[in-house]
């Protein structure tokens, strides 16, 4: 696929300013900082790459 031109990675900063991004969005962030340690989230398979970017902590 890289060979092709139809996949390219991108690096740690660009991964950092979606993460950011995401965080501006969020609706009730105090509810989500609450309920953290509760909370459930689905991950479709275009979004496993976010199991890397926001870790386990």
């Amino acid at each position: 696929m890289l060979e092709n031109g139809l996949l390219t990675y991108i690096g740690e900063s660009i991964d950092r300013a979606y993460v950011n991004q995401l965080k501006t969005i969020q609706l009730n962030p105090e509810l989500v900082a609450k309920m953290a340690k509760d909370l459930k989230i689905v991950f479709s398979p275009l979004m496993v790459q976010l199991i890397s970017l926001l870790g386990t902590g």
